[in-house]
């Protein structure tokens, strides 16, 4: 599991692999043969059977190329090998098909972030999130995306907002409040001491000017470290 501020290239959670489509209720006698491929699919990708989750996704998309939610889980597992170029390609065609899916555009946003886009990853984030303003995982990479940016403040709402929404995620809580513990040590004021050298003016008998060199030593207090979107 991945870290929140810890890994600039991993910073995001997502604890839960997604939930496999239901196709709105439909017995399995209603479902076409593509949905049924998709659903199977689904089911073997969330058990970690890659290889039969690949196969039942391609025989989705030998039936139906339009199949929107078979294309975003390859998109998803190319993404997560680490062909993120493939991954954006293949969620892309998904949302092109369904644009109102905020899990697809939460997905794409992660494959940007993992590929180091986090403008793109960001706008992602905020479109699932216009979608969808109580998903989750959007949340967490929009996080990801601000503390990033070095946003720490607005990356800490928005994992607040996720932990609020997936209370049950005990590691996604306890590095949340890690987070926060860092950000709120950046904020105290820090206090340095030096010497300086120091040139006092004074006056010889015979009233010529004389200067004389002291060392003085001087402490100064720093502000807290601002955010990088701070004057």
């Amino acid at each position: 599991m991945q870290q929140w501020g810890r890994n600039p290239e991993k910073q995001y959670y997502r604890t839960l692999k997604p939930a496999a489509p239901s196709f709105k209720g439909k017995c399995l006698t209603d479902q076409t043969q593509d949905e049924i491929f998709t659903h199977a699919g689904a089911c073997a990708y969330r058990a970690g059977r890659f290889e039969d989750a690949i196969k039942m996704f391609g025989n989705a998309l030998n039936d139906n190329p339009k199949n929107a939610t078979a294309l975003l889980y390859v998109g998803m597992m190319h993404a997560e090998f680490g062909d993120y170029d493939a991954g954006i390609r293949r969620i892309s065609e998904s949302i092109a098909i369904n644009p109102c899916s905020e899990m697809a555009y939460a997905e794409r946003a992660e494959a940007y972030f993992l590929k180091g886009d986090i403008a793109r990853a960001k706008e992602d984030s905020l479109r699932s999130l216009e979608l969808n303003p109580d998903y989750a995982d959007a949340y967490a990479l929009l996080g990801s995306c601000r503390s990033a940016e070095g946003r720490h403040a607005e990356a800490l709402l928005a994992f607040s907002k996720y932990c609020e929404l997936k209370p049950a995620d005990a590691e996604g809580n306890a590095e949340y409040k890690r987070y926060q513990r860092n950000y709120l040590e950046t904020m105290k004021p820090r206090k340095k001491t030096f010497t300086i050298n120091a040139f006092v003016p004074g006056q010889l008998p015979d009233g010529a000017l004389m200067f004389k060199m002291l060392q003085v030593a001087v402490e100064i207090t720093y502000g807290p470290k601002r955010d990088a979107n701070e004057a």
